[in-house]
């Protein structure tokens, strides 16, 4: 049995060309990947994994202000826009930003 594959996209953590100080996350799926949920479930693991394994502190996700499906993923990893109409080469971005949440006290 011939399994078919095929290459959808990729999500991960780097640094923003933009924000070279900053660790971003980042997702570029192929338009047939296109809501199903793929880019949030990605992006998640990408958060916890910023935040529970690698203990950053803070993370962002940049997008062009026109974008607003990655909007949507953005709020739905809990961030919240940080920078709006950024000017950056050619395009016009925003800059979605989430904090590592408090330890809980007992």
């Amino acid at each position: 049995m011939e399994l078919a594959t095929e290459f959808i996209g990729f999500a991960g953590l780097s640094h923003h060309r933009a924000f070279p100080d900053e660790v971003e996350i980042g997702w570029r799926l192929a338009l047939p990947a296109w809501g199903h949920g793929y880019a949030t479930e990605a992006a998640l693991a990408c958060r916890d994994l910023a935040f529970d394994v690698l203990g950053l502190r803070r993370i962002i996700s940049v997008t062009t202000a026109a974008n607003q499906r990655s909007w949507r993923v953005m709020e739905k990893l809990g961030m919240s826009v940080w920078r709006d109409d950024v000017p950056f080469e050619q395009w016009r971005l925003r800059v979605y930003a989430l904090q590592r949440p408090l330890p809980r006290s007992t």
